[in-house]
């Protein structure tokens, strides 16, 4: 899901307030909703050598 939201101000400070303020009822809908947020994550299959054709032989880094 992808949220958009236009906050209509030109002070930064008041920009950062509305946004916080913003973020924190859109996380208060997800938990009264039962579901959380993630960290995307990036998987990096490497072969270990010798062994490329086996599954079995493949180490999974993740970031």
């Amino acid at each position: 899901m992808e949220i958009f939201a236009y906050l209509r101000t030109t002070r930064w400070p008041e920009y950062l307030e509305l946004a916080e303020q913003l973020n924190m009822v859109l996380l208060r809908i997800i938990a009264d909703a039962g579901a959380s947020l993630t960290v995307p994550i990036q998987a990096l299959e490497i072969d270990a050598p010798g062994d490329v054709a086996a599954s079995a032989g493949k180490q999974f880094l993740q970031t």
